[in-house]
């Protein structure tokens, strides 16, 4: 594999951005609003991101720390899911499509997790 857009959990934690920017921009027009919009979309942009970067450092350990790093950043995505969810601004059957979506990611990153430590040994 020569470039991170690739790898098909980077692909997938792009998708979920996606969601989200489309999603954020039906979100209330008030300032708490905008600040949770804020922070949902920079967890859910630094999966993806994370994944991007240990791929570009150039070495196993990196990739395996950036990608562990990633893998937290999903259940950061999940909490501010939780909370757009129970402030109404996404509905029940949207959560659960989200948390969906990030714990198939996060199996994808245990396993490539595991791939990549194989390899440091």
């Amino acid at each position: 594999m020569r470039d991170f857009k690739e790898l098909q959990i980077w692909q997938k934690a792009i998708d979920i951005f996606k969601m989200m920017a489309k999603d954020a921009e039906k979100f209330p027009k008030h300032k708490i609003a905008y600040s949770i919009s804020d922070q949902v979309i920079r967890s859910i942009s630094s999966i993806s991101a994370n994944i991007a970067e240990g791929y570009g450092r150039g070495s196993d350990k990196e990739l395996q720390r950036y990608c562990i790093i990633a893998r937290g950043s999903i259940d950061e995505s999940r909490d501010w899911i939780y909370k757009v969810e129970l402030l109404g601004y996404i509905n029940g059957d949207r959560a659960k499509e989200y948390d969906l979506k990030f714990l198939e990611i996060k199996k994808m990153l245990n396993v490539f997790i595991s791939k990549v430590r194989q390899r440091i040994k």
